[in-house]
């Protein structure tokens, strides 16, 4: 199915989950000192998949409802890390917390997919029965075409969301590196300049 939407447009739905991601994390820590991790992190996955469920039929009204559900979908992926941080240095050593952190988020994210997927299949078995009992040909004109491109999208959304896990993953490992190598230098400098006094 194309959309017919210009670069532009495509470019805010590839990058709207992360417009609110922070405000995610923030409204998140504080709802689960109020509500428990439990409530908060079953929550934001429901209201994920929901999101992905809608968004291949709003993508058929109007691109910025689609804009507008990535944004939320940014905000409920972005909910579960002050859950992990909290729940995390009760399970694992100090020295595997940032492996264990990556994990947990990959597991999320495949999680959401996989309810996507059991549903989108769901789905086009409900059209492939309705199709084989009704044997009209007005279902097979309108409704096949639409659940294949409702399928295509479902697709495209969770690519979507699969590539935003890898990525937060690898800018956090950048991120590490970075500090570490910046921490050795101030070291080593710091030594030079010592060693250089007390000559």
């Amino acid at each position: 199915m194309d959309l017919n939407w210009d670069p532009e447009i495509k470019g805010l739905v590839l990058s709207a989950p992360v417009f609110l991601a922070g405000v995610g994390s923030t409204l998140s820590d504080v709802l689960r000192q109020r509500l428990g991790n439990g409530c908060v992190f079953t929550s934001a996955l429901i209201l994920a998949g929901s999101i992905m469920l809608v968004t291949p039929l709003l993508a058929r009204l109007d691109p910025y409802w689609v804009i507008a559900t990535q944004i939320v979908l940014g905000l409920t992926l972005e909910a579960n890390a002050p859950i992990v941080g909290d729940v995390l240095p009760h399970w694992t050593p100090v020295s595997q917390r940032l492996t264990a952190s990556l994990i947990v988020f990959a597991v999320v994210v495949v999680v959401v997919v996989v309810v996507v997927v059991v549903v989108v299949v769901v789905v086009v078995v409900v059209v492939v029965v309705v199709v084989i009992v009704a044997s009209s040909s007005i279902v097979v004109v309108v409704v096949v075409p639409v659940v294949v491109e409702v399928v295509v999208i479902v697709e495209v959304v969770v690519l979507v969301a699969v590539v935003v896990a890898v990525v937060e993953a690898v800018v956090v490992v950048v991120v590490v590196v970075v500090v570490v190598v910046v921490v050795v230098v101030v070291v080593v400098i710091v030594v030079v300049v010592v060693v250089v006094l007390l000559q």
